[in-house]
């Protein structure tokens, strides 16, 4: 059962899936499934320098992201993907790092939603 916390903090996204608790949850089930694959593949690119790979993993995982949050780490995460496909590896890695943090909470949130579906 969703608390009434994550009501507040996801209520863009249960506005996006038209209040629909139980979608929303099988929803965070699968993303906190594959985003951490992810999110650990586009890191590793990103340290290899494959800046076309990190654009269209980046890419990917703005995708999952969207799905809860549409402002903070999913802006960020754009950026990302605009720097890579700019060639901007430093400015890449930068974001990155500014946005670690936030992308991990927000998983670590997501991953908790999952959770209370079970």
């Amino acid at each position: 059962m969703i608390t009434t916390e994550q009501k507040h903090r996801f209520s863009g996204a249960l506005q996006r899936v038209a209040g629909d608790t139980e979608l929303l949850v099988s929803i965070a089930a699968l993303v906190s499934e594959d985003a951490p694959q992810v999110y650990a593949e586009l890191k590793t690119q990103l340290g290899d320098g494959d800046l076309a790979g990190v654009a269209m993993t980046g890419h990917q995982l703005k995708g999952m992201l969207s799905t809860f949050e549409t402002d903070g780490p999913t802006i960020m995460v754009q950026q990302l993907i605009h720097a890579a496909r700019e060639g901007k590896q430093r400015e890449a890695e930068e974001t990155l790092r500014h946005c670690d943090r936030d992308i991990t909470n927000l998983l670590a949130d997501v991953k908790q939603l999952a959770a209370s579906g079970e």
